[in-house]
């Protein structure tokens, strides 16, 4: 993303580093932010009503030119994006038995850390370079 946006956007890396500040501080106080908004209209509607948003300012991104609107759709992205982790894990908590809890706990929450986990090994190994999801992969000279 900040390759695409750096060279589309002409910004300085300390610029982009302000903005990625931004993003992240925003995506912490959505976690403050999400149970106020789940005690109002439920778990599950906080879920869904937060990460579509979310999803859709994502899409429009690519489309925008001008800089400005373009963070500003990150921001609200950033800001809506994580508000489903905090709701997620209590909805789960919610349904199963106290027993059950520490189980569905870690099965919620464990591969999505191993696969990140493991993807960092990879880059950190050398076996693979660091990729961005906005960034198209570049064909081999031997083919596909």
């Amino acid at each position: 993303m900040s390759e695409k946006s750096g060279a589309v956007h002409k910004t300085v890396p300390n610029a982009t580093a302000k903005i990625f500040f931004a993003t992240n501080l925003l995506s912490a106080i959505s976690y403050l932010i999400a149970a106020r908004i789940a005690a109002r209209i439920g778990l599950i509607n906080t879920m869904v009503f937060t990460h579509l948003p979310a999803n859709v300012c994502l899409m429009i991104v690519p489309f925008v030119d001008d800089l400005g609107l373009a963070v500003m759709l990150l921001l609200i992205r950033s800001l809506l994006s994580q508000m489903d982790v905090p709701t997620r894990t209590s909805y789960v908590m919610a349904v199963v038995t106290p027993a059950e809890r520490p189980a569905a706990a870690s099965v919620t929450a464990v591969p999505r850390s191993l696969a990140s986990r493991a993807n960092a090994r990879r880059v950190a190994a050398g076996r693979e370079p660091v990729r961005l999801a906005a960034v198209p992969r570049r064909r081999s000279q031997g083919g596909l």
